[in-house]
């Protein structure tokens, strides 16, 4: 929390910019380049590792990485330091490897290795870089790293107290997370009725309040971008029997082991510096 309040103020318009675009952007991606596909001609010439969210996302955050930088933020200021990336990265590990722990002794008895990475290892590859380097660290960047950081510094300029600000800008960053996903699941027709819509809007806001806890607690970025990459895309090198069940079965194991670390990470960061 401490490391958050040194982070620099961001221009009144740089974060009203940010707000006033992001939903508009998501329903011009989703609405028609998703839907028109036109990003089948990348995806075909990279012979499936450009995923399509990638196409999206990699350029969208090097364009706010400039409009950042040109209105005086550092890296730093929105989640990116580089001091971070080693723990992020290895507690990730942990995750991935824990899962496949699980997934070996659920399925032991019908235990098929390497079976999507066999099929079509390119888009298995693909669709986790989609990830990593574009969904969740588009996301995690702009709702984490800026918007949360932002509104929480705006909170505590106007006089409001430290739980009161942590906990508004928390819930802030999370309705913004959510939002933005009506487009996409409009374009998949997800939604039949009002209460799937809130339903899944429900959902979205508490992912983004565990992951706004997430940031707050541990102060690395990286570590949410992980996360969130393996919930979206664990790439497990176990098959798990019963389709139906893996995806919430999966993306449970993540949050669980997420949880877990997320609450003993304080203790792992000290252990990390006194060996160093």
């Amino acid at each position: 929390m401490v490391a958050l309040l040194h982070t620099r103020r961001a221009p009144t318009w740089l974060l009203a910019t940010v707000l006033l675009v992001l939903y508009p952007w998501s329903w011009f991606v989703n609405q028609w380049f998703m839907a028109n596909e036109h990003y089948r001609y990348l995806l075909r010439a990279s012979d499936g590792l450009l995923f399509p969210n990638l196409q999206v996302c990699a350029p969208t955050i090097l364009l706010w990485l400039l409009v950042f930088r040109l209105a005086g933020l550092r890296f730093a200021d929105i989640g990116w330091c580089r001091r971070d990336l080693g723990m992020g990265a290895l507690m990730t590990l942990v995750v991935w490897v824990a899962i496949h722990i699980v997934a070996v002794i659920v399925n032991w008895s019908e235990l098929t290795l390497f079976g999507e990475l066999l099929e079509a290892p390119q888009l298995t590859i693909g669709r986790l870089f989609g990830q990593l380097l574009g969904n969740a660290l588009y996301e995690e960047t702009i709702y984490r790293g800026f918007c949360m950081t932002q509104f929480l510094l705006l909170l505590l300029a106007r006089g409001h107290g430290q739980f009161k600000a942590v906990s508004l800008a928390a819930l802030g960053s999370a309705a913004m997370f959510a939002l933005p996903h009506i487009p996409n699941r409009l374009a998949r027709e997800r939604y039949d009725d009002w209460p799937a819509v809130l339903g899944d809007q429900t959902m979205l806001l508490c992912s983004g309040l565990f992951l706004a806890w997430i940031y707050i607690r541990t102060r690395n970025l990286w570590w949410a971008v992980g996360l969130h990459s393996l919930a979206n895309c664990p790439t497990l090198l176990v098959v798990w029997q019963g389709e139906g069940s893996r995806g919430n079965s999966v993306k449970a194991l993540v949050s669980l082991f997420g949880l877990l670390i997320t609450v003993a990470w304080p203790w792992l960061r000290r252990r990390g510096r006194d060996e160093e």
